[in-house]
């Protein structure tokens, strides 16, 4: 929806006004689908045809994971705006 299209690029001027560096962690149109093969339930397919590795899901959950190990900070108000 519009508003929280709005409140997020309002965070992202306020965290640039105030000296904040801002992180995007986009991963694209990797989640957009809604295939066995791709979106967030999706699962590649080995050489017989059944799933294998990670979901869509689990793969968004480790990179947003590693993001916040990477840049979080001890509360919302320091540290870089994080932006998923």
């Amino acid at each position: 929806d519009n508003s929280s299209c709005t409140n997020v690029v309002t965070a992202v001027r306020e965290a640039r006004a105030a000296g904040r560096k801002v992180v995007l962690v986009s991963m694209g149109t990797f989640i957009t689908g809604d295939a066995p093969t791709w979106g967030w339930h999706g699962r590649a397919l080995d050489c017989n045809g059944k799933p294998r590795g990670l979901t869509g899901r689990e793969i968004c959950q480790a990179a947003w994971a590693g993001a916040f190990d990477a840049f979080g900070a001890d509360n919302a108000e320091s540290g870089p705006l994080l932006v998923v």
